[in-house]
């Protein structure tokens, strides 16, 4: 099973953590927003651990991929995101969607 995590939890954001959220192949470990009220929304309805900034997150929920806001964006997200990018240099990431997927080098 996949741990993964939603950085921005917008409408795109959401998407993501739903689909996740419904793999039977992944399990959501957490998801992000720096708007406390997004991030407060999303943690209650996806029953999982919200957190206000993404250092926390990917150091508490040790997540193995992630999905955040498109990456030459300007956006919370992709600003929440650069903690992903700092704590997993190694990672690749998929950018055939319009938020790319992290995922770390083995």
């Amino acid at each position: 099973m996949l741990r993964v995590c939603v950085i921005g939890m917008g409408p795109i954001g959401n998407l993501h953590a739903d689909i996740y959220r419904a793999d039977p192949l992944a399990e959501l470990a957490g998801v992000c927003d720096i708007r406390l009220d997004r991030m407060e929304a999303a943690s209650k309805r996806l029953g999982v651990p919200g957190f206000p900034d993404a250092e926390t997150m990917l150091k508490k929920s040790n997540p193995r991929s992630a999905a955040s806001a498109p990456a030459g964006s300007n956006t919370p997200a992709t600003t929440a995101s650069r903690p992903f990018r700092r704590l997993m240099p190694d990672a690749t990431f998929s950018a055939k969607n319009q938020s790319p997927i992290w995922f770390p080098k083995r």
